[in-house]
């Protein structure tokens, strides 16, 4: 797949350091294609490079502000939704 998305290379993949991806087949694999991909491993479990977790705690405070809790599941996901597009992008 990544051979035909970039065949002259320059694609690069960043994964977090869990043992899933540190597994001997993975790196073998990386080793096998270090001249088409280029592989960024990143701290597992570092909240400075996971922008889901700050902007789930960013969510999560604007809904806690909200008046009222929603009634119906429905009505949860769609609050969700609006407060989640209230996140500036400079976030």
């Amino acid at each position: 797949m990544v051979q035909k998305l970039y065949p002259e290379g320059g694609a690069f993949i960043s994964m977090i350091m869990q043992q899933i991806h540190t597994a001997k087949l993975v790196t073998e694999w990386f080793d096998e294609h270090e001249s088409k991909v280029e592989h960024l491993p990143w701290p597992a479990q570092s909240p400075d490079l996971n922008i889901i977790e700050t902007l789930g705690g960013v969510l999560k405070e604007q809904f806690r502000n909200c008046f009222l809790p929603p009634a119906p599941h429905s009505d949860l996901a769609t609050d969700l939704e609006e407060e989640w597009l209230k996140i500036p992008l400079a976030t």
